[in-house]
């Protein structure tokens, strides 16, 4: 993720050029791991996240990661800065629909799947708690 290379992917799919980056491997294992969204996290600028994803898609695994049902999704929501907190704490109740304009995106956990997306400052990013039916880990 940090290579020259790797960079110069992303800015032929993405027309964007890397400035920098930070890399992270995290392991979400159900019933136990998540993370919050928080005005802590917004950045300061645009960014561009690339997620790589890795979970169990036999059977009806694949299924269940691709409902959303089990969590381990991540979600995109945009921060109101005049709210308490509430906006964020409810999108952990709910998957947002297209009607719904406080939700941006969803993107579903699949085995081997680079995301991209690109980040405004207003917008906060988070997992969903990957809960004790997921078929594994995320």
């Amino acid at each position: 993720f940090q290579t020259e290379a790797f960079g110069a992917l992303l800015q032929a799919l993405t027309g964007k050029t890397v400035k920098g980056g930070k890399a992270e491997a995290r392991r979400f294992r159900p019933g136990l791991d998540y993370t919050l969204a928080h005005y802590g996290g917004m950045c300061e600028e645009t960014r561009l996240d690339a997620s790589l994803a890795f979970v169990e898609e036999e059977g009806e695994a694949k299924e269940l990661w691709g409902s959303g049902d089990v969590g381990g999704f991540e979600c995109y929501v945009k921060a109101d800065e005049e709210n308490d907190g509430a906006q964020a704490a409810e999108s952990y109740r709910h998957r947002p629909t297209d009607e719904e304009e406080e939700g941006l995106l969803s993107v579903f956990a699949a085995t081997n799947a680079l995301s991209l997306v690109l980040r405004d400052r207003s917008t906060m990013k988070f997992v969903k708690y990957v809960n004790c039916s997921a078929p594994g880990s995320r």
